[in-house]
């Protein structure tokens, strides 16, 4: 029997940009850039779960079935934060997720 996997989906998402301020919620065709991004993960068939990791109040929407909206922590939103801390909070911070 071959066994089924599920993908998790993490996207964060930063306020604050190095070179392009409030990149993720800049306008391009009438649509927010991080709109792009959450429906390409959206259409995916393999992806089960999103996990959107933000400070950005204008991101944080009501979770649904398939999409989780995570509040992050200030101290992974600076200039010096690495996506890779981001990712690793998110997974402890939803462990119960992980471990299906």
């Amino acid at each position: 029997m071959m066994e089924t996997r599920e993908y998790i989906a993490i996207i964060p998402a930063r306020k604050y940009s190095k070179r392009i301020k409030n990149k993720n919620i800049l306008k391009i065709k009438g649509k927010m850039i991080f709109d792009y991004t959450l429906d390409a993960a959206k259409k995916s068939k393999k992806i089960s779960k999103i996990i959107v990791s933000t400070d950005i109040e204008k991101l944080l929407k009501k979770d649904s079935e398939r999409i989780l909206y995570s509040q992050r922590p200030k101290n992974l939103c600076q200039d010096n934060s690495s996506t890779e801390s981001v990712i690793s909070y998110t997974v402890s911070y939803y462990k119960d997720i992980f471990k299906k």
